[in-house]
């Protein structure tokens, strides 16, 4: 007993040093552009390097960069300019860009990009007659029918006078199609749906409306059913035509934290008067509430915090506090990933971090935000796994240094991603393959099969952000550790 306990421990500490390991950034969508002329050009020259990434400890955002030779058609177009449109745990984005000469767009393009492996693959091209919108929108989730495949899903919302009904469109990596799949929605009122966000949660993906709620949807089911799950009660803005709707993404922010949903608000009651967009006042507010499940499986929303911005504001250290008007209300731009009592909001090119817990702030950065949109800016928690990679290793000491270390000019952690002929893939678009039954598989052995099951097991907990989930899994890992190590050589026959 005394043993089991104690192994219990290690592995309990095991998880929790997995889950602290595991870095994350404040990615900023939309890429710094790099040009011949830049001091940058010489990293990108082809058969170098596609893009990169900064990772830079956070507030600080992380920054793809771009060579607009390869991938923007014209950045004076705001719908050309290219950006992040999903990102996954695992390291995978989704990227959308524009393609064709100088003032003329000739089609927009999506790579799947996978910064672990370094490497860029540009999907086909839907040939549906349906146009994907970058706009929030977009998912990137697992495909639990293939191990380490992934699928693109846009949610295609009827409205109210189409007679269309709900759909996804669907991109597998697994079988290079696309497809769409009609949905549920028969319990959903038509309305008007504004796209906030899209994110993989809880083995579904949920579309955000800030003004309405959320939408959860499996794609995988054989007929999605599309799910509202409401905002707290007093928070939903019935009005489309409401004047305050110009800026509720503004004072709204739905997002994941250690493994649960949240969903945090500037003014504790927007339904009674319109928010004051600019104006601090001593009733101007930060709310946050977490997502629950009660005793017969409904969804809920349970109060966490409501903290006055003063409070915030006069427990601030002097230089926290610069650059920020005392009487003015910044944007909400994010929860922190793994810390759910941390926030992140933005005024002007300043971001900040703010500890509701303690009512104070905690981290200030000056940057260029791109459009001045704190909507735009998501906190991308990594899974990568630590033990053999060395280059994120060396991410973690970097984001370690000390404070007088932070001080001077630092640039962040380059992770390359590199090809034998960059220039190539990323302008021909692979034709869509057809998916085809599978050949035979060959009979395995013994040693293998347990093989493959730790690389299932070690792709899931390095997308598990949950301790108690990590446990379990790390448990199941020991035990086919042991399993293999009682091969005896006769039984594993090739």
């Amino acid at each position: 007993m005394a043993s089991d306990a104690a192994e219990s421990s290690r592995e309990r500490q095991d998880g929790e040093a997995v889950a602290r390991k595991r870095p994350w950034v404040v990615l900023s969508p939309f890429p710094r552009v790099v040009g011949d002329e830049d001091e940058e050009a010489d990293k990108f020259t082809p058969g170098t390097a596609d893009f990169a990434f900064e990772l830079r400890a956070p507030p600080r955002p992380s920054v793809l960069l771009l060579l607009p030779e390869r991938l923007a058609a014209d950045l004076e177009l705001s719908e050309a300019y290219p950006s992040v449109v999903a990102t996954h745990p695992s390291g995978m984005f989704l990227l959308h860009a524009s393609q064709g000469g100088r003032g003329v767009v000739v089609k927009s393009v999506y790579f799947i990009c996978d910064a672990r492996a370094r490497t860029a693959t540009r999907i086909p091209d839907c040939d549906l007659h349906l146009k994907l919108s970058p706009h929030f929108v977009i998912g990137l989730a697992d495909d639990a029918r293939h191990a380490g495949e992934y699928m693109v899903v846009q949610l295609l919302r009827a409205t109210a006078s189409s007679t269309r009904p709900d759909a996804l469109l669907q991109y597998s990596t697994a079988t290079g199609a696309w497809g769409v799949k009609a949905v549920d929605s028969s319990s959903l009122e038509k309305k008007p749906w504004q796209a906030h966000g899209v994110f993989a949660h809880d083995g579904a993906l949920w579309w955000v409306d800030a003004a309405y709620g959320v939408l959860r949807c499996d794609p995988l089911e054989d007929t999605p059913r599309l799910v509202l799950v409401p905002l707290p009660a007093g928070y939903e803005i019935k009005e489309p035509a409401a004047p305050r709707l110009g800026f509720i993404d503004h004072k709204r922010v739905v997002g994941l934290s250690e493994g649960e949903l949240y969903f945090l608000s500037i003014d504790c009651r927007p339904c009674d008067t319109a928010p004051s967009v600019h104006a601090l006042t001593d009733r101007t507010t930060v709310c946050m509430w977490r997502l629950g499940v009660d005793s017969v499986g409904r969804y809920l929303w349970k109060s966490e915090y409501e903290v006055r911005f003063a409070d915030i504001w006069d427990n601030a250290a002097g230089n926290l506090a610069a650059g920020l008007p005392p009487n003015s209300v910044p944007a909400l731009a994010l929860v922190h990933p793994q810390d759910h009592r941390v926030i992140y909001f933005s005024k002007g090119e300043y971001l900040f971090a703010a500890d509701l817990d303690a009512r104070r702030l905690v981290g200030r950065t000056e940057e260029d935000l791109r459009f001045d949109r704190a909507s735009f800016i998501e906190g991308w928690n990594l899974s990568f796994e630590r033990d053999d990679d060395k280059d994120l290793e060396d991410l973690l000491q970097r984001m370690k240094m000390d404070k007088a270390a932070r001080k001077h000019d630092f640039k962040g952690y380059k992770i390359f991603v590199s090809s034998q002929n960059p220039l190539e893939h990323l302008r021909t678009a692979p034709q869509a393959r057809v998916a085809n039954v599978p050949a035979a598989t060959p009979i395995r052995s013994t040693k293998h099969r347990f093989e493959d099951a730790l690389v299932k097991l070690q792709g899931k907990i390095r997308q598990e952000t949950n301790v108690q989930a990590l446990e379990k899994l790390m448990r199941e890992r020991q035990h086919v550790k042991k399993m293999m190590e009682a091969i005896s050589p006769g039984d594993d026959d090739e």
